[in-house]
């Protein structure tokens, strides 16, 4: 998980809305260099607005002085235009907080505290804070880890940090994931010397069942793709019924399904290598466009089976409905 979707996933869960954020390479590409190195650009909405953020590269143990930040904030908000900015940052001292709330810079810290006046404002630190209240859903990185753990089984053996690596999630991230599963009372966090390990509330299908009311389906999207055009430098999986009849009795009628994580989507529609039908009618492949990477849980060319389930859970074809009961009695939990 990048920089960029550690913020956007923070942000989302901590007000409860949809955020829209992505690098903003051409604008980034217009300033000065000294604000180039310590600057990443993103644009995005929040609240149906626009807005634009400021992510820093500084280190954890370099923290850049508070004169330093008014004056980037104001060259950065030259750049910016009418867009309303925001710094951001993965570690800020307090002290620098509270110098940016008293000279009302916009900021966020991930993970631990929000301070965005023209927004919604949030002033708590997470490491004093109570465990986040529950949300609708689990985020898609806490998804993912716990599919991983039902799926893989070696979840509660790795420390945070190692599963962050195995996952290419930030540690920020991770530390998102573990409050959220507490809070969600999926599991609990110990501790061993210097690491986190997770443990959980259930096993197997037990905790599956728990889990299952805050699973949603991966893709927020289908497109239609003609012919067999398909990007060929990003890996797709098969999915939906396309997966489904390779696991199960069921017939595959109609479309080929293909999954593809929406960010390689996003690569491969610059590189042109999709070529999307006007209608579903001309079209020979359904592609769906995923929250997360299927990679991470993929076995052999096919989507993971628990992620497929959710996929297609709402479908009301009966044929269907048995086939997914099929396709959970062969998991091995």
């Amino acid at each position: 998980m990048t920089r960029f979707q550690s913020l956007r996933e923070y942000l989302g869960q901590a007000t409860g809305s949809p955020v829209l954020l992505r690098p903003a390479q051409r604008l980034e590409s217009s300033l000065p260099s000294y604000l180039a190195h310590s600057y990443s650009l993103g644009r995005g909405e929040l609240f149906g607005r626009e807005m634009a953020i400021a992510l820093a590269t500084s280190a954890k143990d370099n923290p850049p002085t508070f004169r330093r930040l008014q004056a980037d904030y104001q060259a950065l908000r030259q750049a910016c235009g009418d867009r309303p900015l925001a710094l951001a940052f993965e570690h800020l001292p307090s002290y620098l907080r509270s110098h940016l709330v008293g000279a009302q810079i916009p900021f966020v810290v991930i993970g631990r505290q929000i301070f965005l006046p023209h927004y919604w404002v949030d002033l708590r630190d997470r490491e004093e804070a109570p465990p986040e209240p529950s949300q609708p859903f689990l985020t898609w990185s806490s998804q993912v880890v716990l599919l991983r753990h039902l799926l893989w089984h070696d979840v509660e053996s790795l420390s945070l940090s190692s599963l962050a690596g195995k996952l290419n999630y930030s540690a920020m991230a991770m530390t998102l994931v573990h409050r959220q599963l507490e809070a969600e009372e999926l599991a609990t966090t110990r501790r061993k010397g210097h690491s986190k390990y997770l443990s959980f509330a259930e096993e197997g299908r037990a905790l599956w069942e728990l889990a299952l009311p805050k699973l949603r389906k991966p893709w927020s999207r289908r497109i239609p793709v003609q012919g067999s055009n398909l990007p060929t430098s990003h890996k797709v999986w098969h999915s939906g019924l396309s997966a489904l009849a390779k696991r199960t009795a069921i017939n595959a009628d109609g479309f080929k399904v293909r999954a593809i994580f929406g960010d390689q989507l996003r690569e491969a529609e610059k590189e042109h290598e999709l070529s999307v039908a006007e209608h579903m009618e001309f079209a020979q492949i359904q592609l769906e466009i995923w929250e997360y990477d299927p990679g991470v849980l993929a076995e052999g060319r096919s989507v993971d089976p628990l992620s497929l389930f959710l996929c297609l859970q709402e479908e009301p074809n009966e044929r269907i409905q048995g086939a997914l009961e099929d396709l959970l009695d062969e998991v091995k939990w």
